[in-house]
């Protein structure tokens, strides 16, 4: 864990000095690149794992009926609609469990938000873009506000509260 400053119990963070502000502020964003990063890693190999399940067994299904034939058995040999009927269930239930975790949106939007705060923190840096001709006090200001609203608008996402005014309006 990295060295940040601690801030006195009821100090807004507006009251440091800019250096502590930046610290304060680059803390928070290590600290949510570091869990976009292993949160997109892990719904990444979710959505690879599910969905190679889903593959192999949907393919075994016509291999299994075709080879029964050249193993000797016939294909209405009781076994061969058994583990077809298994192989093609297996197959459902791994698309739908991949379908209830969300791996893949989950996987984008994770990398997304690593992405938008990562480039965030080298504009910042470089003053760079939006940064450009600010005074020190209002070019923190921005870049703590930039990097909130990007957290905040992909923990939206995730609860699903992005557009729930919209919706209520058309309800």
């Amino acid at each position: 864990m990295e060295n940040r400053p601690t801030v006195p119990h009821g100090t807004a963070v507006a009251e440091l000095s800019d250096k502590a502000r930046i610290d304060q502020i680059n803390g928070r964003v290590s600290e949510m690149q570091r869990e976009y990063l292993k949160w997109s890693r892990s719904a990444k190999r979710g959505y690879h794992f599910w969905n190679v399940l889903t593959v192999v067994f949907g393919a075994a299904v016509p291999v299994v009926v075709l080879v029964a034939p050249a193993v000797g058995s016939s294909a209405t040999a009781p076994w061969v609609p058994a583990t077809a009927g298994i192989l093609g269930a297996a197959a459902t239930l791994a698309k739908s469990i991949d379908s209830i975790f969300k791996n893949h949106d989950t996987w984008l939007r994770n990398n997304s938000a690593f992405g938008k705060i990562t480039s965030e923190r080298f504009l910042f840096e470089e003053r760079a873009g939006v940064y450009k001709n600010l005074s020190d006090a209002d070019r923190i200001t921005l870049y703590a506000q930039r990097v909130n609203d990007t957290i905040g608008s992909e923990s939206d996402q995730w609860t699903g509260t992005e557009n729930a005014p919209a919706a209520e309006a058309h309800a």
